[in-house]
């Protein structure tokens, strides 16, 4: 033990010093009352001085704060601050500019320096560009990158909505409603982020050239179960012959009849022209079995085998250099085979509610 003569005994100051650390979330008052029990506990000041980087002075006096006053005299007191320079009725008005379009009050864009500036011309008030920053924060605003949707589409809500609903095919029981979309899997190594250890760069070798793998796909929801055929290009010729290919993989069950949900690409509308429109009697196969139900305009995010595609590369191709592309195809074939029995992970993944 030091030096020091208490007023306290050190033994019993200590036990009160380790009960405060165990109890307490305040990471200020927990560093003084650790540095103080430091000190009680046989090291000096200017030890823990050298390793907290606080002064031997300071550690001192906490110390003696401790003995004579107790741990609680350690705890931070409260400050009010400066007074705000803008008031209430103010702050209310600048949040209501902020949620308009900035170009109404002379700006291109709300940001630090335009909004220092908007105070200062309305209010002669001065805010730092600092200062702005932190007040957006307190307003309630925060940085968000914006998500895109297309400039197309959007026009078509009414039509998403009912899209959503699908009620004829949930109220037909004899209707097992199916999924369709095709995808490239390039050899060039795609990233994505990843846990990494701090201050790390890590890289991940690129395949210099952009040769992929085609893939056509099926997906039925109801049991998670995912059919994929490989077509050398994509046309409504190789649309109808996926689609055949699936049917022969996957029989009707006696009653029932597959509705199959395609984008708007050009090859779908022509096969879904030939097929369900003309009923051209080539195809009579394939409209014997099949209900085609065209996606509303511009919506991937309504088709759930987009999710078996983002999951595919996630798990399986983000972040991996392939050398050839016939081990990029093994890897993803490998994944395609996991799901081709009914299983949970597509089943949940691909509900559509």
């Amino acid at each position: 033990m030091n030096n020091r003569k208490y007023h306290t005994d050190p033994e019993e100051l200590l036990r009160q010093g380790k009960e405060i650390m165990s109890s307490t979330d305040d990471a200020r008052f927990h560093f003084r009352v650790f540095s103080v029990n430091m000190v009680l506990s046989g090291l000096s000041a200017s030890q823990i001085s050298k390793l907290a980087g606080v002064s031997k002075m300071t550690i001192s006096s906490w110390v003696k704060i401790a003995d004579e006053k107790g741990f609680d005299a350690l705890k931070l007191k409260g400050h009010k601050g400066r007074p705000s320079k803008l008031t209430n009725g103010q702050l209310k008005e600048i949040k209501q500019a902020l949620t308009s379009e900035p170009k109404q009050y002379g700006y291109n864009v709300w940001d630090g320096p335009s909004l220092s500036d908007y105070i200062s011309s309305k209010y002669n008030t001065t805010l730092s560009v600092r200062q702005c920053q932190r007040l957006f924060h307190s307003l309630g605003f925060s940085l968000i990158r914006p998500q895109l949707y297309p400039s197309k589409g959007y026009e078509d809500t009414d039509e998403r909505i009912a899209f959503k609903k699908i009620d004829e095919v949930k109220a037909d029981s004899t209707a097992i409603l199916t999924f369709q979309d095709e995808v490239h899997f390039q050899i060039q190594t795609t990233i994505t982020r990843g846990w990494y250890e701090k201050g790390s760069a890590p890289k991940v070798k690129s395949f210099p050239a952009r040769f992929k793998s085609p893939y056509s796909g099926f997906v039925i929801p109801e049991t998670g179960e995912l059919f994929t055929t490989k077509p050398e290009k994509f046309n409504y010729e190789t649309t109808i012959a996926s689609i055949r290919e699936f049917l022969a993989a996957k029989p009707l069950p006696e009653g029932k009849h597959y509705v199959l949900v395609m984008d708007n690409a050009p090859w779908h509308k022509k096969a879904y022209r030939l097929i369900a429109v003309e009923k051209r009697p080539e195809y009579a196969d394939i409209s014997d079995k099949i209900t085609i139900l065209m996606l509303p305009p511009y919506s991937p995010d309504l088709n759930p085998i987009e999710q078996v595609w983002r999951k595919t590369r996630r798990e399986y191709t983000h972040n991996r250099f392939f050398a050839t592309l016939m081990e990029l195809m093994e890897t993803v074939e490998k994944a395609f085979e996991a799901w081709k029995k009914p299983n949970n992970q597509l089943r949940t993944l691909c509900s559509f509610k």
